[in-house]
């Protein structure tokens, strides 16, 4: 079942032209991986989770697909998505960064999400942790990813 989800995440990713990454080792959260993170609330969304579990819905058991799901569509032009286990084999933890760049507005060049999620005893995966973050264009505000707004 875990060779077929993944092989189902990798040619959707593969299908839609988006970079997927993934390298084994400790998960870090939000906080240790950049403090200028906005949280996100993701409580309701966790609850649309279990039932798409409860329908074995297969997205609710890749932990790619669920971010993705949480972060919603992108409109940038450019988008990445690292994926990192907290162990490689039966991982119980993840992070997923989703980056959305070139974005059509004036004053954002673009956004990320850090996303840690949680492996359930059914296979689905639930937030743990939830970030978001911008990155202005140049004059408009800071350069970095930060919670800080663009002007």
């Amino acid at each position: 079942m875990r060779r077929k989800l993944a092989a189902i995440t990798l040619f959707l990713a593969l299908a839609t032209g988006l970079p997927v990454s993934a390298c084994a080792g400790e998960v870090k959260t939000p906080a240790t991986r950049s403090a200028g993170y906005e949280s996100v609330d993701f409580a309701g969304f966790n609850e649309t989770v279990s039932e798409a579990a409860g329908r074995q819905e297969a997205w609710a058991m890749d932990p790619v697909l669920v971010a993705l799901r949480f972060a919603g569509p992108s409109e940038g032009m450019t988008q990445n998505i690292e994926r990192i286990y907290g162990s490689a084999e039966s991982p119980v933890s993840a992070e997923v960064v989703i980056t959305n760049e070139k974005l059509p507005d004036d004053s954002v060049m673009g956004e990320r999400y850090v996303i840690t999620l949680g492996r359930n005893e059914d296979g689905s995966w639930t937030i743990k942790s939830a970030g978001k973050a911008v990155r202005c264009r140049e004059g408009r505000g800071h350069q970095d990813y930060s919670k800080g707004p663009c002007i």
